[in-house]
């Protein structure tokens, strides 16, 4: 429950009972290019890796060609290998500016797709991508409803067992207190 952990790219700060340790700027790895994790869309928010190495880079790389597929990639940055862009930006041999006006165009297309669709084509397009959910969404999320995982006990809803184990079951037998 991403949107209730305190994290602070999600708040963008720490908020009460969180750790201070967090609280500070992010550091700048590529000048230039602010990081960031914390993206809009349609339905709420997403947190998102477009980073300059590794799985960023594919990362980034994916959602390149997305936005190419469905014809709102700049022009400017359409066609570009993104797998090194971090260290091509710091040797000099691409602009800070062409990798801002990708993820300008990111930040635009993202917010025209919903959490669901967004989830969905990174997991067929081996992307980094989470959707922030709500107690709604988690309560209505296809994949928790079908397996049954919210209970009701008490005349209230809880979350249901973390596991389904054969030999050693695990199982809610009392409702959580009452708040207040």
């Amino acid at each position: 429950l991403m949107n209730a952990t305190g994290y602070p790219p999600n708040h963008g700060d720490d908020i009460q009972a969180a750790s201070d340790l967090r609280s500070g700027p992010p550091v700048q790895l590529i000048p230039g290019v602010p990081p960031r994790t914390l993206w809009q869309c349609r339905d709420g928010d997403v947190t998102f890796g477009p980073s300059h190495t590794g799985t960023g880079a594919r990362t980034f790389q994916a959602m390149m060609n997305w936005l190419t597929e469905e014809g709102v990639c700049p022009p400017e940055v359409e066609g570009i290998n993104w797998g090194d862009w971090g260290n091509e930006v710091l040797e000099g041999r691409m602009k800070s500016e062409t990798v801002t006006t990708a993820l300008a165009a990111m930040d635009a297309f993202l917010k025209t797709k919903g959490k669901h669709e967004l989830m969905a084509r990174a997991v067929t397009h081996d992307f980094l991508l989470a959707p922030i959910m709500s107690v709604g969404d988690l309560l209505s999320d296809a994949q928790l409803v079908d397996r049954g995982y919210f209970e009701e006990i008490g005349g209230r809803t809880h979350p249901g067992a973390w596991a389904r184990l054969t030999r050693t079951p695990v199982a809610l037998r009392k409702p959580a207190p009452k708040l207040g």
